[in-house]
């Protein structure tokens, strides 16, 4: 007899046991909102992580004044890119010149393809590069990574990237923390380098890339469909097996932006998805049966599996926005507050991620 994992076990006296092909849940899956420990991890690609425990970069200071030559360049941006630290993209500079922080000869110029006039002083405010912070006071296990990546163990209650300027606690925060020239990258500014998206309640493989070149590379894989994206669920009821182990295809429309709403359409009055479910196991708890279903995805549109298995009648337990009334009512039997959905692996090629 085999209990269910800690996050599932119910209060005394009811107790559940699970036969062995549901035990292999994962361990990082945490249901305390006050907890943003994770299980240990091994990378199965990219090599040896990075030291956790070194201190935050420490971004260099802009340069107050700068000279320019008697062969003026043709344009000034490119004229400042060796001479601000080597995270600071052109692009990023760009914004920089057209805020209007930067004078010549005292005089304001706004426009970053403007060629400086020979034997000019060009002179730069001292104003912050990025609305980033850096944090480290949290460590997020690294899974994999590679040249210009690296893949996190995100825990539940963790934001992907801060939403407002100054915010700090997500894993982006951490990544600059360590890769400072991730700033602007891909998204830019508070999406810096983000190559995807988990919601927050959701936990696992995270990745983020902090060269524009790799970073557009990853995005293009994610948009062609190239990466592998299975996930691990746990859900209401006993899935019928025609919905089991073959493409599911629905179409997908965001009804609600704020606070984002997803609902399944007829066919071609949305966003074409294809998802595929595989049955782990099912158990009976307090005369309802619940599974624990692998979940792979060919594309990626917003909330696509949890709006997708709630049309199914199979809501994630913990997820409060797709819910039904009974899928509520386990979760609060059996004290989940967030919803059960796991990002196991992603594969891209020779590159695999996975998350216990």
């Amino acid at each position: 007899m085999m209990n269910l994992p800690g996050f599932l076990r119910p209060p005394p006296p009811l107790h559940i046991s699970l036969p062995p092909s549901i035990t292999a849940l994962p361990p990082s899956w945490s249901v305390s909102a006050r907890s943003l420990s994770s299980s240990s991890t091994t990378a199965t690609s990219g090599g040896t992580p990075p030291d956790l425990t070194a201190s935050p970069a420490s971004p260099s200071a802009l340069p107050t004044l700068v000279t320019v030559p008697e062969d003026p360049p043709k344009r000034l941006d490119a004229f400042l890119r060796p001479h601000v630290p080597p995270y600071v993209s052109r692009r990023a500079l760009g914004k920089l010149i057209k805020s209007g922080a930067v004078r010549i000869n005292g005089d304001l110029v706004t426009k970053p393809g403007m060629s400086p006039p020979p034997n000019s002083t060009i002179e730069i405010a001292a104003v912050s590069m990025s609305p980033l912070v850096a944090d480290n006071s949290n460590e997020y296990p690294i899974l994999a990574e590679g040249e210009g990546w690296v893949a996190l163990n995100k825990p539940a209650f963790v934001h992907t990237h801060p939403k407002i300027a100054g915010y700090s606690g997500t894993l982006l925060n951490y990544v600059y923390s360590k890769y400072p020239q991730i700033d602007n990258v891909g998204e830019g500014g508070l999406a810096s380098g983000v190559v995807h998206r988990l919601d927050r309640g959701t936990s696992g493989v995270n990745v983020f890339a902090y060269d524009e070149a790799v970073w557009d590379s990853w995005r293009t894989a994610f948009s062609d469909g190239a990466v592998r994206r299975k996930y691990r669920v746990i859900v209401e009821g006993e899935v019928s097996p025609e919905n089991l182990d073959h493409p599911l295809c629905f179409d997908l429309v965001i009804i609600r932006s704020q606070d984002a709403l997803v609902q399944v359409f007829p066919e071609g009055e949305g966003y074409p998805t294809v998802t595929t479910l595989t049955l782990v196991g099912t158990k009976t708890v307090s005369g309802n049966p619940i599974s624990v279903l692998d979940v792979e995805i060919e594309t990626g549109f917003l909330h696509q599996i949890r709006s997708v298995l709630h049309y199914l009648n199979h809501s994630i337990l913990g997820d409060a926005k797709y819910a039904s009334a009974k899928s509520i009512a386990l979760a609060e039997h059996l004290s989940i507050t967030r919803p059960l959905l796991h990002a196991t692996e992603y594969q891209w090629g020779d590159v695999k991620i996975s998350s216990p």
